[in-house]
């Protein structure tokens, strides 16, 4: 596998044609996940692997995004062009349109935060000038403040207004929906109002007033997770067996059928790690609200502290991997650093690994990873590499 990812095909910059292209095909999984059907319609079924396919080609979306960033992954001794910033813009606008759509903050969000990770990343390696501070950048960095703490973050309120009614709803009539709340100052204060009223409640995932810095931050949801567990008391058989179930869902339905394991994917899939941790707390009506588990509360739940074991044996193998998609190379005596694309379409989800994604729920999520989300990740990108290579005709459109 080492070998394999070290290859020239996953480190050789793509050209720029085939980036736009691979965002573009990433969009159409966006689009064929989220618009073309209500995923989060009750009666949606496991699906197809062809839609499996879609779904998992969707982070490939923010591609051209990196079309800003090329120092990271293109060799010093390349020669830059010019940067496409309107075109990225664009595409940019595009996505925040599919994202409002789908009613789903982290569609084009993912996208806004591995740009700023990944600069964050290129200025500690020298890929980009230290010297930052400027007229220019000050500008930038003041209009960036306000767009995201201003209107994105009402735009993002906007849609958790209308989130309960988005199973019901087209993508058409959930976008109009949402504008229109998003044009309704006042609906956005009253929801705003609510948040900042002082309850008891055994559950609140409330932490920060602006909806997107709240998606960054995961300290209550520690908490939140580590009192539900305390409230158990002890090792939960349901804990247990719910992780095992999980872990197994993550594996192809043909190989499960083949191996003859039954596993309710649907069942499983309608509700979070936090949710079933509530539930057999004693909370009510707790499935179905996808609330945001943390691995140190159902860890403790499923596995007590023998769970922190678990945790190390399968972060260490993972930092290994992670640090695969990292390339070196000397040439006149200098040593010199760069990224594959592959890690970097990818590098929200290292950064916020035990913070904010999906993966944070349950130190099974780090086993999961190994056995579908890896190798799924390099086949994809693969396959998107090899296919656009094959598509020059499109390079005098793009």
């Amino acid at each position: 596998m080492t070998g394999f990812l070290r290859q020239n095909r996953f480190f050789t910059p793509p050209a720029d044609y085939q980036i736009w292209l691979i965002g573009l095909f990433g969009l159409a999984g966006m689009v064929a996940t989220f618009i073309s059907v209500n995923r989060y319609a009750s009666n949606i079924g496991e699906g197809s692997t062809f839609a499996k396919v879609l779904e998992g080609i969707m982070p490939y979306a923010y591609a051209p995004f990196f079309l800003l960033l090329k120092p990271l992954y293109v060799p010093a001794s390349g020669q830059l062009l010019k940067k496409p910033t309107v075109k990225v813009l664009l595409f940019g606008f595009v996505l925040l349109l599919i994202g409002v759509a789908g009613n789903s903050r982290g569609l084009f969000m993912t996208g806004i935060t591995a740009v700023g990770i990944a600069y964050l990343l290129g200025l500690l390696l020298g890929k980009f000038d230290y010297k930052i501070i400027n007229s220019k950048n000050l500008i930038i960095a003041v209009l960036g403040l306000w767009i995201i703490t201003g209107p994105l973050s009402n735009l993002g309120t906007a849609m958790v207004i209308v989130r309960g009614q988005r199973a019901h709803l087209s993508s058409s009539e959930l976008m109009q929906r949402t504008l229109q709340t998003f044009q309704d100052t006042k609906a956005i204060q009253r929801y705003r109002a609510t948040l900042n009223v002082v309850e008891k409640y055994d559950w609140d995932e409330t932490y920060f007033d602006n909806i997107f810095l709240s998606r960054f931050c995961n300290l209550k949801y520690n908490d939140a997770s580590l009192e539900l567990a305390y409230k158990l008391g002890k090792i939960d058989k349901g804990m247990v067996q719910y992780s095992i179930d999980k872990f197994l869902s993550t594996l192809p339905t043909p190989f499960l059928s083949f191996l003859h394991i039954k596993v309710d994917k649907q069942t499983l899939n309608t509700f979070s790690y936090g949710d079933f941790l509530y539930h057999r707390s004693g909370g009510q009506f707790a499935l179905g609200g996808f609330r945001t588990g943390h691995f140190a509360g159902t860890g403790m739940a499923t596995f007590g502290w023998w769970y922190l074991l678990a945790l190390g044996l399968g972060v260490l193998p993972f930092f290994f991997l992670v640090d695969l998609f990292v390339h070196t190379y000397t040439a006149n005596g200098v040593t010199y650093t760069y990224l594959s694309l592959a890690g970097l379409i990818e590098i929200t989800f290292f950064f916020t690994l035990f913070s904010v994604s999906n993966f944070s729920e349950s130190v099974m999520n780090v086993f999961a990873f190994f056995i579908r989300g890896w190798i799924q990740m390099l086949l994809l990108y693969w396959v998107l590499l090899f296919a656009t290579s094959k598509m020059s005709f499109f390079k005098r459109f793009l």
